[in-house]
């Protein structure tokens, strides 16, 4: 059966899209001022992305 959603915890699309663009934001503004280097960034997306599949790979 399906679960009901408290709507205090649902988001819309544009909600997540808006998270996502500030995010994307603040990680270009970072790299322009240098407190982050591009290979950190790589670094961090393939760990992120290996963390992705070993918890899809769990469900």
């Amino acid at each position: 059966m399906a679960e009901t959603l408290d709507p205090k915890e649902v988001v819309t699309r544009e909600e997540l899209f808006m998270n996502n663009r500030c995010d994307q934001e603040t990680l270009i503004n970072e790299l322009k001022i240098g407190n982050i280097s591009k290979e950190e960034v790589r670094e961090e997306i393939k760990r992120l992305s290996v963390q992705g599949a070993k918890t899809k790979g769990g469900e």
